[in-house]
């Protein structure tokens, strides 16, 4: 989740949502936990954990669709949208507002972590992230990986696998850049080489069709009369599907 200025949060706050086709482009060459705990510093309205559960196998199965989703989202409006969002997709998860990176994060361990948070702190999330978890993934600009200043970074925590888009992809929101993005992928133990890869390209239409799709869903959150109203703010801990809604002054079932 990627942030800057927008006036539908009150001029404050934007949404870059990771396309589902870019995450799907990850899952066709590596082969991720098919279940188990998943983590996502940033997880905003759910992109990242959507787009995963929606992939499909040529047989018609979806792998991923079993995960436990562990997010924090610092914005209480966006985590409001994105558990209504992640809740109607059917997945489970729990997501606690506040800063993820001056939170504690318990005794939980977790399989993966999945993440496209701000540029400035990706590499803080990243070294957080590896506490806990196994493996990050990642979603960053391909010049994030030739800054002088994460030499140090990348040689404590050497990517296994740079998965290169060849699409450039343009996010929603005012005065996001055409850049080249890539999936780091960075193993909790530095990799002895890493390898550079080229995804395949995705479909002029289907890349449309999900930039539609995402400017309609940020419309429908935060626009006039959006679902993520003042008065449908959470607390400090959500939960989604099979548990419950902390929400403010009430609780409610969200299962």
């Amino acid at each position: 989740m990627r942030r800057a200025k927008d006036k539908q949060l009150g001029g404050k706050t934007q949404l870059y949502s990771t396309q589902q086709y870019a995450v799907h482009r990850l899952l066709d060459v590596i082969d991720l936990p098919r279940g188990g705990k998943y983590l996502e510093p940033g997880i905003g309205v759910g992109a990242i954990a959507r787009a995963m559960a929606s992939y499909e196998l040529a047989d018609g199965t979806r792998p991923y669709s079993a995960i436990e989703w562990h997010g924090w989202e610092i914005e209480p409006r966006i985590a409001s949208a994105g558990l209504r969002r992640m809740r109607d997709a059917g997945l489970n998860v729990r997501v606690t507002t506040g800063d993820f990176l001056s939170m504690q994060l318990g005794i939980d361990r977790f399989d993966c972590s999945v993440m496209n948070p701000a540029n400035s702190i990706t590499e803080a999330c990243v070294r957080k992230s590896l506490t806990v978890s196994a493996l990050a993934c990642v979603y960053q600009p391909l010049q994030w990986y030739s800054s002088a200043t994460r030499a140090a970074f990348f040689e404590e925590h050497r990517p296994e696998r740079i998965l290169v888009m060849p699409d450039r992809p343009k996010f929603v929101g005012d005065d996001s850049p055409m850049q080249t993005w890539c999936w780091y992928v960075i193993p909790q133990k530095p990799a002895a080489k890493t390898y550079i890869e080229r995804l395949s390209l995705t479909e002029l239409t289907v890349r449309k069709a999900d930039h539609a799709r995402q400017s309609r869903e940020d419309e429908e959150d935060f626009g006039p009369g959006g679902i993520a109203s003042a008065d449908g703010l959470v607390s400090s801990v959500v939960v989604a599907n099979d548990t419950r809604l902390a929400a403010a002054g009430a609780e409610a079932d969200c299962g």
